[in-house]
């Protein structure tokens, strides 16, 4: 994180959030995250249920909430954590 603040000299670049949640997908996919995934929801009395790749499921709050995540296991204090996310 702090060699990329840096290359960027603390001015990180602008992406649009649609954009980026299509490449991360990308990503996702030529990582091979592509278990299978259920997803039950409800339409009036009727459950609905479709399968998905999990790469197909990734987005900007996916990756928000992993770092998070990640940074809180790795003992990060959770102020920069905050500010940072």
């Amino acid at each position: 994180m702090k060699e990329i603040f840096k290359k960027y000299n603390n001015n990180l670049p602008k992406i649009d959030s649609n954009k980026f949640n299509k490449v991360v997908k990308k990503v996702g996919e030529k990582a091979k995250i592509d278990d299978e995934v259920e997803l039950v929801y409800k339409k009036g009395a009727e459950k609905i249920r479709t399968i998905h790749k999990k790469h197909e499921l990734i987005s900007s709050h996916t990756c928000r909430r992993s770092f998070c995540t990640n940074e809180f296991l790795a003992g990060t204090p959770i102020i920069y954590i905050m500010k940072i996310s």
